[in-house]
């Protein structure tokens, strides 16, 4: 069987490519924070060598975004030099790397979709960090592929939906930002466009790049907000969303306004459409 490394298998992205790879055609040799600290390179390396994967999937990345702003030494050893030494090693093995990143790159100020090879303009700790990390895989890695996601939501972690659904069965009236616009994406379609992209690079498929992959259809997070309550249905009690402004809401680190990411290249490459994310969220919703 194909073996597959995941970095970051504690986190939502991780924990849906580990569940979904055997069905896949995969053994995956997982790894939790707890059991791999990818900013150290030995260990990195010897890790690599002792699961002695046909590819690595990172997963692991610090993406508290607001924290960032005064942790940004933690946020630079895990999104910097983590996948850096993740690079390195599969580099050095001859192994391909699948490396996970964002839509906060972009500044947000685009009046059309995000395509992969748009100029990065990260604002922010957290949004440098990624780029950079980005930029240390394509220097360390010749054989990697980059994908960035948005707005990702799952039926377990932390993450807006099930704050949504929490807040909703303690507050009578939430306020929501209603001026930045995204795609929603569920991390398990993600996982499994991840895996689909780990095939292709085992098969030697020429593939190297970066690529953009989110649910179809765009949104603001009030938006985003009502789906969530119109699906939950009887599972909750909706509160009224008032729809306010980024200024209304201020926060430690900059929010794109605009993070809608162009996915045809993913398509026309692995071959994979994303579904509406209105009927990924209502697939997900059915799980809690």
């Amino acid at each position: 069987m194909k073996r597959v490394m995941v970095t970051g298998a504690g986190g939502m992205t991780g924990s849906e490519v580990c569940e979904r790879a055997p069905r896949a055609g995969w053994e995956a040799s997982v790894f939790f924070h707890a059991d791999l600290d990818i900013t150290d390179p030995a260990a990195v390396a010897a890790a690599v060598k002792d699961s002695n994967p046909d590819v690595i999937i990172n997963c692991a990345a610090y993406t508290a975004v607001d924290r960032a702003e005064s942790e940004p030494e933690i946020a630079d050893a895990a999104n910097i030099e983590g996948p850096q030494n993740i690079a390195r090693a599969a580099a050095a093995a001859g192994i391909p790397l699948i490396h996970l990143s964002t839509d906060y790159v972009f500044r947000g100020d685009a009046q059309a979709p995000y395509e992969p090879y748009a100029e990065p303009n990260p604002s922010g700790v957290y949004a440098r960090t990624k780029w950079a990390g980005e930029a240390a895989v394509r220097k360390e890695a010749p054989n990697h592929v980059i994908v960035r996601t948005s707005w990702l939501f799952s039926h377990r972690g932390s993450n807006f939906l099930r704050t949504m659904l929490r807040l909703a069965a303690e507050r009578d009236e939430i306020r929501i930002v209603d001026d930045q616009v995204g795609r929603p994406t569920s991390a398990a379609d993600l996982a499994d466009a991840l895996l689909v992209v780990a095939a292709a690079v085992h098969e030697k498929r020429d593939a190297a790049g970066t690529y953009h992959f989110a649910n179809t259809g765009e949104t603001t997070w009030c938006g985003f907000a009502q789906a969530i309550f119109e699906e939950a249905g009887t599972k909750t009690q909706s509160p009224r969303l008032v729809p306010i402004t980024t200024r209304d809401f201020p926060t430690a680190a900059p929010r794109p306004a605009y993070s809608v990411l162009d996915t045809s290249s993913f398509t026309e490459r692995f071959g994979v459409t994303p579904r509406p994310w209105r009927e990924a969220l209502r697939e997900t919703i059915s799980l809690i």
